[in-house]
């Protein structure tokens, strides 16, 4: 009984979220105005989230420990997005600058591929901890939703652009 109340509360909590701040409104065309880029990213995490748990079917214990480890994860991603703009942009940078040396160049070379490579470990090492707490067909059902989740995102974005050709495709502000 408690797990029913408390699964029925979390997907009563994802529906009303997802009604009260559409994802698509006109107010959030392109995710850019007002600021609300990061709105629009919690919004889609909010909708992932919901349909997550309709996918997995999760028993209670399950609950308590997927969404936290996932959470962990999504953030993680984000922290990485962020860190790998601030690298690139670094090193276009050096790039424009005609007194840099091969050496300099090198070393941010060196800097971004190590980040990389820390981020992937930690992305990997998330993924088993979300993992643990699932049993395997739903680790099997969890694979494949993000990717065709993320298949759908992409897609919806790409129907937003051919659909509104003059409106300018969103940049991720620094």
């Amino acid at each position: 009984m408690l797990r029913i109340k408390i699964t029925l509360f979390i997907a009563i909590w994802f529906v009303f979220a997802a009604i009260c701040q559409p994802v698509f409104s006109n107010e959030y065309r392109g995710g850019r105005q007002n600021g609300n880029r990061g709105d629009m990213r919690e919004r889609i995490l909010t909708i992932k989230k919901w349909k997550l748990l309709e996918v997995l079917d999760l028993n209670e214990k399950q609950t308590e420990k997927v969404f936290p480890r996932l959470n962990e994860l999504e953030k993680a991603r984000e922290n990485f997005g962020i860190q790998q703009r601030k690298y690139l942009s670094d090193l276009e940078n050096l790039m424009k600058n005609q007194e840099t040396t091969e050496s300099e160049l090198e070393a941010k070379i060196l800097e971004i591929r190590e980040s990389e490579k820390k981020h992937y470990e930690e992305i990997q090492e998330l993924q088993t901890r979300v993992a643990d707490a699932l049993t395997i067909e739903q680790e099997a059902r969890w694979l494949l939703f993000e990717a065709k989740f993320e298949e759908h995102i992409r897609g919806m974005a790409k129907k937003f652009r051919k659909e509104n050709p003059g409106h300018d495709s969103p940049r991720r502000e620094n």
